[in-house]
């Protein structure tokens, strides 16, 4: 195809393949406006930062590939086995056998480490993610009787309860998780466990967070559930903040103990307030 009718990802798809064959620092203008047939001012028409921008174009593409094919096979329905299986027939096709060169791996030979690792790591992210998630088979082992039921979570291989119950629900570990799966989590240890198994998975999941207090409460009333974060910020001072799942409520609260028995509590948010507390306590 004429070089003025090659479309912009097809000239990125040439010049991958001059990176793949000689790397970054051996790939000359020369090679790669040959290999496109574009002269050396069309190549800085298109890619303005030189060599440089095209690495980073090819890194884009092949980023993209990657979450196209290789990532959404291991994603699809079916058992961990068979979607890694369609994974590597996906990268035998594309690296035709092994008879294509590794274009990532020559891209960071010499110098050009440096300058790309941080781009090739964020392309590699959510690769890897999907590949930890094949790691851990959680579910959910029911004993007891049928009008007391017992939840217990399980995993294979086995995983702390947090893990599990995070592989469960969200299809990944803890440490991909944010705030808003927190509260999620936070919900469904409520929903499947005992209070004392949910309260010990809560705890666990505020020590994740930083935080001294998370929990759920409300869920099933008219209210639609509360999610409650608090955090001990000294020995007189805690700090709450709590998120209504389905009903638009945000409150903060700041606590401060003033004098022995006395506090004062101030609250912003969807509702604002001053109160004071005063703690009695009985034998």
């Amino acid at each position: 195809m004429p070089a003025a009718l090659l479309s912009r990802d097809e000239v990125v798809a040439r010049i991958q393949d001059v990176f793949r064959d000689h790397g970054f620092d051996g790939a000359s203008l020369a090679e790669i406006s040959k290999a496109t047939g574009l002269g050396k001012s069309s190549l800085y028409h298109y890619f303005p930062g030189g060599k440089d921008e095209m690495a980073v174009a090819v890194l884009a593409r092949i980023g993209a590939w990657m979450n196209d094919y290789a990532v959404a096979a291991l994603k699809r329905d079916g058992p961990p086995k068979a979607r890694l299986r369609a994974m590597l027939r996906i990268l035998d096709e594309f690296y035709v056998g092994g008879r294509n060169a590794c274009v990532l791996g020559n891209l960071v030979i010499g110098n050009s480490r440096e300058k790309f690792q941080d781009f090739l790591a964020s392309a590699f992210e959510e690769w890897i993610g999907a590949l930890r998630a094949l790691a851990v088979e959680a579910g959910v082992q029911i004993t007891g009787t049928a009008l007391a039921p017992i939840a217990k979570l399980t995993s294979t291989p086995n995983v702390p309860d947090t893990e599990k119950l995070s592989w469960l629900v969200l299809g990944h570990g803890l440490a991909a998780s944010n705030k808003s799966d927190y509260a999620l989590l936070t919900s469904a240890a409520a929903g499947l466990l005992g209070s004392s198994d949910s309260a010990s998975i809560q705890s666990r999941i505020a020590a994740t967070l930083g935080v001294d207090e998370i929990g759920v409460s409300g869920i099933g009333g008219t209210n639609g559930g509360l999610l409650t974060v608090g955090k001990q910020i000294s020995s007189r001072l805690r700090v709450t903040f709590e998120q209504g799942f389905t009903k638009a409520a945000t409150l903060i609260k700041a606590r401060y103990n003033i004098y022995k028995r006395i506090d004062l509590q101030v609250q912003t948010g969807t509702e604002s307030a001053i109160d004071i507390f005063y703690t009695f306590t009985f034998d």
